[in-house]
């Protein structure tokens, strides 16, 4: 990843979104979404993968309360039912909190 480092949840997500995208995800969809108590942006991705069906999943870019952030990822089969893993990935959000 870049050396510098991002001033804006922006360009956290752009940072990340680049970098990954040399590992061939493609990100899409992103969304502003509270996480825990923080800013966070919120994404889907496909990719190539192990898997035959290859891999679809959700990326979270989300500010801390200092100077950095979380880059979270969850993914699965893309020929699986996305709605439990939906789910899933909601629920785990749902218990992140951040302290100073």
């Amino acid at each position: 990843m870049n050396d510098k480092l991002p001033q804006t949840l922006d360009g956290a997500y752009d940072q990340f979104s680049s970098y990954e995208g040399l590992r061939g995800l493609v990100i899409a969809n992103a969304r502003p979404q509270t996480v825990g108590n923080s800013p966070g942006k919120l994404a889907s991705y496909t990719s190539p993968s192990v898997f035959k069906s290859g891999e679809s999943g959700w990326v979270a870019v989300v500010k801390d309360k200092s100077e950095g952030y979380y880059y979270l990822l969850m993914f699965y089969p893309s020929n699986d039912d996305a709605s439990l893993y939906a789910q899933t990935f909601n629920k785990m959000l749902e218990t992140f909190k951040f302290k100073k």
